[in-house]
């Protein structure tokens, strides 16, 4: 548990074959995270192989089982998603301006706690899975506004559905922004 802003801004370009996620924060036995600023990074999981020879692995991993949280703020963030970006039992977050792309893109879930986003501002999303209504579980994003899609999210999330707002948009032509996105 911390009280202090933990800042993080790396880049990660190679990962260990055996544990192919570039980022990865888990809590899964008690307690609490709070302060963690994930600003400023290259995550990129094109670079680096896994053990079975393909580009697997998340991105970026968050957390958290059931009676634990980790309260957060994303931002400013090149994100290649590799098979995805996990957040899971993230409490009191807020993603802003940035880009998460590639095959697996954003997974929002709550299999084992409950998720909430207070704020989503201002990213380039090409892929966005909520899925949620797990174990009496839910996720929940509740403000959220400027933000690019590739494919459509809305509806998704049981509990409290994904609904686009009048300043997002989806956009067929998204993949051909990240041709070379470095």
């Amino acid at each position: 548990e911390s009280g202090a802003e933990i800042v993080i801004t790396t880049t990660v370009g190679k990962v260990d074959p055996p544990h192919t996620d570039s980022m990865q924060v888990d809590l899964a036995t008690g307690g609490t995270m709070t302060g963690l600023v994930i600003r400023n990074n290259i995550l990129d999981r094109r670079r680096s192989v896994g053990t079975n020879g393909i580009r697997d692995g998340q991105g970026l991993k968050l957390w958290a089982a059931d009676s634990q949280s980790i309260s957060c703020t994303i931002e400013n963030n090149l994100i290649n998603a590799g098979n995805s970006s996990l957040m899971e039992g993230l409490n009191d977050a807020n993603i802003y301006n940035n880009t998460i792309y590639g095959p697996g893109g954003l997974s929002i879930r709550c299999g084992e706690a409950n998720t909430t986003i207070n704020n989503m501002y201002n990213n380039l999303i090409e892929k966005m899975s909520v899925l949620d209504a797990a174990g009496g579980y839910y996720v929940n994003i509740k403000n959220h506004g400027n933000n690019i899609f590739n494919t459509n999210p809305t509806g998704q999330g049981a509990d409290y559905p994904f609904v686009l707002d009048s300043t997002e948009v989806v956009s067929s032509t998204f993949a051909g922004l990240f041709t070379n996105p470095s």
